[in-house]
């Protein structure tokens, strides 16, 4: 008798259409397979490109965030104090270069300024022709006038500006904000699994924790971790804004994923290329962004160990699989799929990157000096750094409380997920934070709160599901609490009067000086600035960090168990601790308290 093989065959999908060889079997072919190898053909498509259906939760996810944005948008012409800033800043410009593509088939927008094209979506005015400044433009080859402005988010809101005009085009927006919120789920929802992968391994939960409890929780944590983050600033605010940052933000998240397995597969590795080379198209600003990722990519593709022992518990959905003509299944070349990798990767970074040079070098004769920002040096970097978190005009915080729960999950991130792991994240938030902060206008001016962040956020949140994930005891549950409380107040402020979310670079917060006025008290001072730095606001920050260290401690702090209690836990636990696999003659292979039959099933030792 022969031996049985040692897993079961594969049956052959060959059908009635496919050439037969001379042996009347099937040649050998490669097809991409799922796990269980479905027959359908467009599930089998779908795996192919990695791209599965949606989950009803998360088009759920999707409609939730975009009543959100829906309502709070109608809310506050409903009910906000006049004058609403409804399009202003930057947009219009951004508007105006894609009207100018709509109406003439170019980017030349001189003539679109002289005849106030831009009076539909901006009805007072916005550049006066004779001045290029005053229209965000540039003189480019043959003496025409382009705008300043990246031409990615003119693209983008193209086909809703063409069918709908500018109402469209913020229906898009908010769409693609619902569409980042569902990513930024996804993501937390990622880091929570790979903190309970984390635990397992190191030994500390128990088996009865392992199975779907625990994936119910991940769940958990990315519902809490996305609720507080579509509800607050800064991505609540630009939900409905003409700026490049959502769709940048976006694109961060889906390298931040495909960076965030142990494995790099050759889905991963196109994806990371696709956001490296559609981060320039945006903003140039996103350029150091994309470089990390890039070079985060790189390391990562050519030294796959980095990340420790690879881990195959099911073949992968894009694995290259072949069929030998007895049935069999043979995997295809490892190497084979880091060159298709290497070679794809490089072709769409070749082919967006030449594309977007080429299309400067038309236009103005090589990449244009753009001088947004003012003056860089490094000197400027602490001023820059401390302001994109504590500035009373701009900053994070006095917005958005609740990321002051991120910065405590920052600091445990390489605990959790591995310095590899988690090494992307940091990087490319203190290379960004480092870039921004050494310029001399940091902030985003005439524009809601945290604009420059907005890039980033997805880190933040990397850094809000882990302290969620990590804390769990009644100290962190108050905390978050208390700081949604307060970030919900100050969301309602500023939609019952939106023209607080704007402020002139002048070191006075608007909002401050509303809210005493109202108070009959003088607030004015107390949260530093340092668009106009002071040697107070330096102190203030000194004392601010102290006092987050403080509170750090307090939430994370063990408090001492007694006897009684520990040894209460010690037998709790070992009830449901791991015992190693044994094997007597005669008998079933048994792991704990479950037991193997031959045929597969499991079943209760009772």
């Amino acid at each position: 008798m022969s031996s049985a093989p040692a897993s079961p065959p594969v049956t052959s999908n060959r059908t009635a259409g496919d050439p037969v060889t001379a042996e009347g079997q099937s040649p050998t072919r490669f097809v991409p397979v799922a796990t269980n190898l479905e027959p359908i053909a467009a599930r089998r498509i779908l795996f192919a490109i990695h791209c599965p259906l949606p989950s009803r939760g998360i088009v759920i996810l999707w409609l939730l965030a975009l009543a959100i944005y829906g309502g709070a948008y109608q809310a506050q012409f409903a009910w906000g104090e006049r004058p609403i800033y409804h399009i202003t800043g930057d947009e219009p410009h951004y508007l105006t270069i894609a009207t100018s593509l709509i109406r003439d088939g170019d980017l030349e927008i001189f003539n679109n300024y002289r005849d106030k094209d831009y009076l539909p979506f901006y009805p007072w005015h916005l550049g006066d022709p004779r001045d290029p400044e005053d229209m965000h433009a540039l003189y480019g080859t043959g003496g025409n006038l382009y705008s300043k402005h990246s031409i990615g988010l003119p693209l983008l809101i193209l086909p809703a500006m063409w069918l709908g005009g500018h109402g469209l085009a913020i229906g898009f927006m908010m769409a693609l904000s619902a569409l980042l919120s569902t990513e930024l789920w996804r993501l937390a929802r990622d880091i929570a699994g790979s903190q309970r992968e984390a635990t397992l391994r190191q030994g500390r939960q128990s088996t009865h924790q392992s199975g779907g409890a625990g994936r119910r929780w991940s769940g958990i944590i990315a519902t809490a971790t996305w609720f507080l983050v579509v509800t607050a600033s800064p991505l609540f605010f630009y939900s409905d804004q003409f700026y490049p940052e959502v769709p940048g933000a976006l694109l961060v998240t889906v390298a931040l994923r495909a960076l965030l397995p142990s494995t790099l597969g050759t889905a991963s590795f196109v994806r990371l290329a696709l956001v490296v080379s559609l981060l320039p198209w945006f903003h140039l600003r996103y350029i150091p962004i994309a470089a990390v990722i890039a070079t985060w990519g790189l390391v990562r593709w050519a030294f796959p160990l980095l990340s420790g022992p690879p881990h195959h518990p099911t073949p992968s959905p894009l694995m290259r699989i072949r069929f030998a003509p007895d049935g069999n299944v043979v995997h295809g070349s490892t190497q084979r799929r880091a060159r298709t990798a290497a070679i794809l990767g490089t072709l769409i970074v070749a082919v967006a990157g030449g594309g977007l040079l080429t299309l400067d070098m038309r236009l103005f004769g090589g990449i244009p000096a753009v001088n947004d920002y003012g003056s860089v040096s490094l000197s400027n970097i602490p001023a820059g750094a401390l302001g994109l978190l504590f500035d009373r005009q701009y900053g994070l915080l006095p917005y958005g409380p609740v990321y002051i729960l991120a910065l405590y999950g920052l600091l445990a991130l390489p605990r959790q997920l591995g310095w590899v792991r988690s090494g992307p994240m940091l990087t490319l938030l203190v290379s960004y934070f480092a870039f921004i902060a050494s310029f001399s206008f940091w902030f985003g001016a005439f524009s809601p709160p945290s604009r420059m962040l907005v890039p980033v956020m997805p880190i933040f949140v990397a850094g809000l599901a882990t302290a969620l994930h990590r804390w769990r005891g009644w100290r962190m549950t108050i905390a978050a609490i208390a700081l949604a409380l307060a970030d919900w107040a100050i969301i309602a402020q500023l939609i019952a009067v939106p023209r607080l979310r704007y402020n002139y670079w002048d070191g006075k917060s608007v909002l401050l000086a509303y809210l005493s006025e109202v108070w009959e008290t003088d607030i004015t001072q107390v949260l530093p600035t340092f668009v106009v730095p002071e040697q107070a606001s330096y102190v203030w920050a000194a004392w601010a960090v102290a006092g987050l260290v403080g509170i750090y401690v307090l939430i994370t702090i063990n408090r001492p168990v007694s006897r009684s209690n520990r040894n209460a836990n010690r037998r709790r636990n070992d009830r449901y601790a791991p015992t190693p696999p044994s094997r007597m003659p005669g008998s079933l292979p048994t792991m704990g308290s479950v037991v193997i039959t031959p045929d597969g099933e499991r079943r209760e030792d009772t």
